[in-house]
């Protein structure tokens, strides 16, 4: 459980970089609503840095419910 939560908060690390490099395009509410709670967590990278607190920071934040949480926060129709 432990890597998964790693791989997942990598793959969200990346998403998040995705999304925002694409701006001023807007996703929908419940992705941009995750954006910011990964945000929350770790910063835009303006340019290299070392992302093993980021990615620490966030797994844990998934080991602990986090997802589940911010999916309950949304609403049952997002």
């Amino acid at each position: 459980a432990d890597n998964a939560a790693h791989i997942i908060a990598i793959e969200l690390l990346c998403a998040a970089q995705g999304i925002e490099l694409r701006r001023p395009l807007r996703s929908s509410p419940l992705i941009e609503q995750a954006l910011a709670t990964i945000r929350a967590q770790s910063a835009f990278l303006h340019e290299d840095r070392s992302l093993a607190r980021d990615i620490r920071q966030l797994a844990g934040w998934l080991s602990e419910g986090g997802l589940r949480l911010a999916g309950r926060a949304a609403g049952p129709n997002s």
